[in-house]
């Protein structure tokens, strides 16, 4: 079920946590907790995708942090040219210890069909245990 902010209130804008600095003085080196736009659990298998708009680019930290994490989980970096409604415009897909398309370079052509599609195969795939 999606939220519906004008019928429901947003709860964005009510619970966000806009200003990490107090809460990351606990933290070595003064690390700012990452945000992940979204993230599914499947039979074991995560997903998660993070959204940036226009040519933005991934801070350096959260790009560490997705590559650190467990072979379990896989990554979709995508690019928008607007968040509302969004339009994708390419995808970086961190899975099994690598980036596809390199991170370094241009992410792979991407619209909202294909994003769907991609996210559907990897429903698939974690659906199967992983097989494929």
């Amino acid at each position: 079920m999606l939220h519906d902010c004008e019928q429901r209130g947003c709860w964005r804008q009510r619970y966000a946590v806009n200003d990490w600095r107090q809460l990351a003085r606990g933290l070595p080196r003064n690390i700012i907790p990452t945000d992940i736009d979204g993230a599914v659990e499947v039979n074991g298998k995560y997903l998660l995708i993070e959204f940036k708009e226009g040519d933005k680019g991934m801070h350096t930290g959260q790009r560490l942090f997705f590559e650190r994490l467990p072979r379990e989980f896989t990554v979709f970096y995508v690019t928008a040219a607007s968040m509302n409604p969004m339009r994708p415009t390419s995808r970086h897909t961190w899975s099994r210890g690598k980036w596809t398309p390199r991170i370094d370079g241009p992410g792979k052509a991407c619209d909202a069909g294909q994003l769907e599609e991609a996210i559907s195969s990897w429903g698939a795939w974690a659906e199967s245990g992983g097989r494929g």
